[in-house]
C-alpha cells in the first residue's frame, strides 16, 4: 500500500497502537488495529518521516557495505516504468530485488543459475506492478464511477489488457511494468471502459477523452516507447 511517498506492507491486527519496522531488506512493514482509518495511519506515517527516512537510509548504507565485496554487474538493462536500471547480482542468503540509483540488485541464493534470477526478477516485475495497479484502481474507479471485480497479471504477446464484459474482471499484461506510469493508467482507465461499453466505436472514444484527454498520445507513446 502506498502511504505518503512510502510503499508499506499494512497488517490488520488486534492492538491497541500502530507501529512501524524497517526489515533487514529495507521494507516498511505497519502495524494498525481494525478500524483504523487510512488518513489516520496517513497522518501517523508523516508524523514518523523523519524516523522511516534515517532508519531507511542506514538499512541501505549496511547493504551497499555487506555487499560490495559480493557484487557481479552486467550490462544487462531491464526497465521499470520507464526508467533503465543496470542489473547487479548479489550472492546472498536470501532471494530479494532492490533498487539502489540506477542499479536493480538482485540478492540472490543462486546467482548462477539463470533461470532461477529470472523468476526472482519476474515476480518482482509482477508484485511491484500489482501494488501500482491496486494503488491506482481505487483512484480511477472514483473517478469514472466504474467498478471492477477485481484484475489479474498475465503474459500477453499482442495487447496491454483485457476487460471480461460478463464478470467485469480485468486482466493486464505483465510487459506494463516497463512502460511509464502515465500509460499504465491509460490502459487502466481504457480496460475500464470495456466495463460498459463493447468494441472502440463513438462511445468509447468520447469515454476516454473525459476521462484521458490525452489518450491518443499515450496509446502511441505506449505502442512505441
Amino acid at each position: 500500500m502506498i502511504i505518503g511517498n512510502y510503499d508499506i506492507e499494512v497488517t490488520k491486527k488486534r492492538v491497541k497502537n500502530m507501529g512501524l519496522r524497517i526489515t533487514r531488506e529495507g521494507k516498511l512493514k505497519m502495524t494498525i488495529p481494525f478500524g483504523v482509518s487510512f488518513s489516520t495511519a496517513e497522518k501517523f506515517v508523516e508524523k514518523n518521516k523523519d524516523w522511516i527516512d534515517k532508519n531507511l537510509n542506514k538499512v541501505k548504507e549496511r547493504n551497499k557495505k555487506d555487499s560490495n565485496n559480493n557484487i557481479a554487474v552486467n550490462n544487462e538493462k531491464y526497465y521499470l516504468f520507464g526508467k533503465e536500471y543496470t542489473l547487479s547480482v548479489v550472492n546472498s542468503k536470501i532471494d530479494d530485488v532492490n533498487i539502489f540509483g540506477d542499479n536493480l540488485v538482485l540478492f540472490c541464493k543462486k546467482s548462477d543459475n539463470e533461470l532461477y534470477k529470472k523468476r526472482i526478477i519476474l515476480k518482482y516485475q509482477k508484485e511491484v506492478l500489482q501494488k501500482y495497479i491496486q494503488n491506482k484502481t481505487v483512484e480511477i474507479e472514483e473517478l469514472t464511477g466504474l467498478k471492477s471485480t477485481g484484475f489479474s497479471i498475465k503474459n500477453f504477446k499482442a495487447r496491454w489488457g483485457q476487460c471480461n464484459l460478463k464478470n467485469k474482471h480485468i486482466d493486464y499484461n505483465l510487459k506494463l511494468v516497463e512502460k511509464p506510469l502515465e500509460c499504465i493508467d491509460y490502459v487502466i482507465i481504457h480496460e475500464h471502459g470495456h466495463i460498459i461499453i463493447n468494441g472502440h466505436g463513438k462511445d468509447f472514444k468520447n469515454y476516454m477523452t473525459k476521462f484521458c484527454p490525452n489518450w491518443k498520445e499515450l496509446k502511441n507513446k505506449l505502442n512505441f516507447l
